[in-house]
Formats: C-alpha cells, structure tokens, sequence
C-alpha cells in the first residue's frame, strides 16, 4: 500500500530555481503549507503536486526531465532555470536558509503586509510585497 502523504511540492524561488520537496508525514505537509502562506515575505511561489498537474499542458512524448521543466514553466507563469530535489522539507528549509529566527521575522512580515493589503471591508488592495521581503541567511 503506498504512503497517501507522499506529495511533492515545488518551490519557484526568486532567482527562478525551482526546488522539488518531498513530504512523507502529514507533518511536513503541514510545514510546506505554512512556508506556503507567507509567500509575501519569502518570495518563494509554492504549489503541490496536484497543482501542478492541474495547471499544466504538457506533450507526453518529452523525455522526463524536459516535461517536468515545461509543467513548472506553465504552473509558475515564468522560466524554470534549474530544479533541484530535497527529500524533505527540513532539507529544503536548511538548503534556503530557512531558520526559527527567519520563520519569526517571515511570520511578522506577512502580519505587517496582511494588515497593509486587507481592507476593514473584506477587500484587498493591490500593494508590492517588496517592502516586507525578509532575507534569508544562504539563498540558493
């Protein structure tokens, strides 16, 4: 029987390098969702399997790493440079730089551009996320 958790994520960084993470355990799908929502402040664009699946018009007649290239290319609206594979989200986190200290001020950034970006009527204002980005400690 195969392990239902098993779900890839792929991450577009800013620089266009799109990393491939591998979640086992509900747990780590739960830790790919929260880096997932703070996209204002990381300017890393997330999507999961499923997504990119969905979103994407391949020809199957590419070879494998050409077709896992273009998928990307058409979920994420822009060109893929390179794809690099971690095993887990922790393996990601660590790759990026992606520490407690940098989640906190990721976590405040995004609370500072929500109170920004929502209005007190339910509506959103288009604002750059530039502003609240946090850097990270080694981007790859």
């Amino acid at each position: 029987m195969s392990n239902p958790f098993e779900i890839s994520f792929f991450a577009l960084d800013p620089q266009g390098t799109a990393h491939s993470i591998k979640t086992r355990i509900p747990q780590e799908i739960v830790m790919m969702e929260a880096f997932k929502k703070v996209w204002p402040a990381t300017g890393y664009h997330v999507r999961s399997q499923g997504d990119v699946e969905e979103f994407s018009r391949v020809d199957t007649s590419l070879p494998e790493p050409e077709k896992r290239r273009q998928q990307l290319s058409e979920t994420f609206h822009r060109q893929i440079n390179n794809i690099v594979e971690h095993a887990s989200p922790k393996g990601f986190f660590s790759a990026i730089g992606y520490t407690l200290d940098v989640k906190r001020r990721c976590h405040n950034a995004y609370r500072r551009w929500a109170r920004a970006a929502f209005t007190p009527d339910n509506g959103i204002r288009l604002i750059s996320t530039v502003p609240y980005r946090v850097s990270f400690g080694s981007q790859s």
